[in-house]
Parts: C-alpha cells; sequence; structure tokens
C-alpha cells in the first residue's frame, strides 16, 4: 500500500494537489442523462446532482421547479419550466469538469 499517492479516486471524486474535483467519468454520465419520464428516474438525477452539490453556486435556486415536484401529493407534470431547471443544472455540473469545490470541502475529506 502507498501512502504517497499523487491523486486518488475516492467515491466519485478526483483528489489531488489538495484540490477536490469531480470524476471525469460521473461528468459524462451527467452529459449524457436524458429527461425523466417520472418520479423514480427524476428523484435518480436528482440524488446524483445532490450529491455534487458543493460544486454547484446556487443549486438550491437551480434546483427549485424541480424539487416541487416531490411534494407530496403533487402530481407528475414536467414543464418547461422544470425542463429549462433541468438543463441549467446539467449544463452547471458539466460546464466546468476540473471545477473546484467550493469553501469547505478540504474540511471534510480531509
Amino acid at each position: 500500500m502507498c501512502l504517497c499517492q499523487q491523486r486518488i479516486k475516492f467515491w466519485g471524486h478526483i483528489i489531488e494537489h489538495g484540490h477536490i474535483r469531480m470524476d471525469l467519468g460521473k461528468v459524462k454520465a451527467i452529459q449524457e442523462w436524458k429527461t425523466p419520464k417520472n418520479v423514480t428516474e427524476f428523484r435518480s438525477f436528482l440524488g446524483l446532482a445532490n450529491y455534487y452539490r458543493r460544486f454547484l453556486e446556487g443549486f438550491s435556486r437551480r434546483a427549485t421547479p424541480l424539487t416541487a415536484l416531490l411534494k407530496k401529493g403533487r402530481d407528475w407534470n414536467w414543464s418547461k419550466e422544470c425542463q429549462v431547471a433541468f438543463d441549467d443544472l446539467k449544463q452547471a455540473m458539466i460546464s466546468d469538469p476540473e471545477q473546484t469545490c467550493s469553501s469547505g470541502c478540504n474540511e471534510a475529506l480531509f
């Protein structure tokens, strides 16, 4: 076991030179993610997005139209507003795959 690694893959992250980045394999999966057709597919996407939220400035604001779909008693209705929010969130996740984490990540993982 070598403890002097320059680069470590850990739970969907790349840790390198004191920075935490999204794994490029996950970025590719996000690029190819299709528009959800039901709540189950949507929860899957939102779970992934939530996992990487620390990399996304304004995550809560971007996801608000989407999280409204999960409210109790609400019927599935994928509106144009949902599509715009989905595309925006997806684009934010893939636009800068080398983006480093905002404040607090290093303390959380190290």
